[in-house]
């Protein structure tokens, strides 16, 4: 949508490859173009023109862990990191052409990863349907908070995470928000 204009355009040609009743899940403007999670198609890199120029799902090499994406968040050093409905949390490093997946085996709250945001350079805080991990990305390991610990409830909505310019993080759950400072966190025993 152009607000000068007031017209809209759409982002995807007509002779897209997505099938037409899959649906967008999530978008993330990046630099390198738009990025689209779907619920069955997987994850698509577009230009600003809506051209596709990779895609990304269980089929392709490399391979996503799920097709149903969730969330995306990318990281100072070009990681995109995947959120998906079953499959964990993925690692895409576009540089080298790799993904890691990151599942409950790995210690992870929960497969249905349905936020992710990140906080300083070594952690990704990520809101499940069983609780909420933060991940330690330079020793690849997982903290995990649950109703016990303070959350308003276990599971999670998705697209409902967001850092205030305080530095406060919000993820919205089945029985509200869970508000916190991140500083204040991480390092405490579960």
């Amino acid at each position: 949508f152009d607000p000068e204009t007031e017209v809209y355009t759409k982002l995807l040609p007509a002779n897209s490859p997505l099938s037409t009743d899959d649906q967008v899940k999530f978008l993330l403007e990046a630099e390198d173009g738009i990025w689209v999670g779907t619920k069955t198609s997987g994850l698509l890199q577009l230009s600003q023109d809506g051209q596709i120029l990779q895609q990304y799902s269980t089929s392709s090499s490399p391979a996503i862990s799920h097709n149903h994406i969730l969330c995306l968040e990318k990281d100072e050093e070009g990681i995109l990191w995947v959120g998906t409905f079953g499959g964990g949390i993925n690692r895409l490093d576009l540089a080298q052409k790799t993904i890691d997946i990151y599942t409950v085996k790995d210690n992870l709250a929960n497969n249905n990863v349905v936020g992710i945001l990140g906080y300083d350079q070594d952690y990704l805080w990520i809101s499940t349907y069983n609780g909420l991990s933060c991940f330690h990305k330079p020793t690849q390991t997982f903290q995990n908070f649950y109703q016990e610990d303070g959350l308003s409830h276990y599971e999670f909505n998705y697209s409902s995470s967001f850092k205030d310019r305080q530095g406060r993080y919000y993820f919205g759950g089945m029985n509200g928000v869970t508000a916190f400072y991140p500083q204040a966190i991480i390092g405490q025993a579960p």
